[in-house]
């Protein structure tokens, strides 16, 4: 994709871009791989403002069923960030059910959609910045086609939406970008002819988070 000439401003807003930030943020990747990372430039308030966010999320999709071994080792780390923090702790799995998954225990518990989002759209905004080289205008619709409803997973309910939810998102045709390493984090971008029309399908450890973001058509909302 062609990128558009820049001044060196920060991803989200017009202040001096005098720092870098990660997409996905550096957190996100172990020691070993943390080179030849997407970054962009960034003013100190939007790199450092959801560093507890970020660790949060990380745990969280560490955390997941499906992850590669990559993610299984990061996960090590959010052990330890839990021990440190017994209050990241009790917040994380203030509400948990154990269940069993192809005869393996294991447990579903209930995230903060509002932190996770953040995070998310974060990276959006970023990965737009770099794909296209210019600011993201509008706001970001966050869909995890992962996890599953409150309803089946806390209450044995059949869910009808997320199937076809998945079954979209599996159909949009957005075009794999390189990242460098995809064993940690993938990505594919679809772009329209009208301004609202973008598509990003987020991947991380491999086969887990499928995180869907995209445009939405409203008005113009610069976070």
């Amino acid at each position: 994709m062609r990128k558009k000439l820049t001044e060196e401003t920060c991803y989200m807003c017009d202040k001096p871009g005098t720092t870098r930030e990660h997409s996905p943020p550096f957190s996100f990747f172990p020691d070993d791989k943390r080179v030849n990372l997407i970054t962009v430039p960034s003013c100190p308030r939007h790199n450092n403002r959801n560093s507890m966010d970020v660790e949060y999320v990380r745990n969280l999709v560490t955390s997941d069923f499906h992850t590669n071994e990559i993610g299984v080792a990061m996960f090590a780390k959010a052990k330890r960030s839990y021990e440190r923090s017994p209050k990241l702790f009790t917040k994380t799995f203030s509400r948990i059910r154990v269940i069993r998954v192809n005869g393996e225990e294991t447990a579903v518990y209930q995230i903060n959609l509002t932190r996770f989002k953040r995070v998310i759209r974060a990276i959006a905004s970023a990965l737009y910045f770099h794909n296209f080289g210019e600011k993201f205008q509008f706001q970001w619709n966050v869909y995890n086609a992962t996890m599953v409803s409150e309803n089946e997973g806390f209450r044995d309910l059949p869910d009808s939406i997320n199937p076809q939810m998945r079954e979209l998102v599996r159909r949009m045709p957005a075009a794999d970008q390189d990242t460098n390493q995809p064993d940690v984090f993938k990505y594919s971008v679809y772009r329209g002819d009208e301004p609202h029309k973008v598509f990003y399908r987020l991947v991380f450890y491999g086969r887990c988070r499928h995180l869907c973001v995209w445009r939405s058509a409203g008005n113009a909302n610069r976070k």
